[in-house]
């Protein structure tokens, strides 16, 4: 009886020990980053990967969604790559090159924005 009990003791403990443990974080999905080119913004400039810096969210309350100036954009992980100790987009040459298409803006008429792109999957622009 003795050695049942503490059989059955141990497979409680078992599974009360499995029941709460927590999965692993699964890996993040896509990544926040925001222009950090040149103020002049050109096609060139805005569509290039590497004036891009990862931030922490689409920016609601810094980029206010008018198609003027290129602000923030959303990337699936697929189009970045750790470089040192930050997440980069991965530029021409790289397995999966981030692909941003940027739009000449109303006014003025040297300013591009995000307008899409293959590897974005949210855009933020800005005034």
């Amino acid at each position: 009886m003795k050695k049942n009990l503490f059989g059955l003791l141990a497979l409680v403990v078992a599974i009360g020990a499995v029941a709460f443990t927590t999965a692993p974080n699964a890996k993040r999905l896509t990544y926040f980053f925001a222009y950090n080119g040149p103020a002049a913004m050109t096609q060139a400039q805005v569509e290039s990967p590497a004036n891009w810096i990862q931030v922490s969210d689409i920016g609601p309350l810094v980029c206010n969604a008018q198609l003027i100036k290129a602000c923030r954009i959303e990337v699936p992980d697929t189009y970045t790559k750790v470089s040192g100790s930050v997440r980069v987009l991965q530029v021409p040459g790289d397995a999966n090159p981030a692909d941003i298409d940027a739009t000449n803006a109303a006014n003025p008429a040297t300013t591009f924005y995000v307008s899409g792109g293959t590897s974005v999957t949210a855009i933020r622009n800005k005034s």
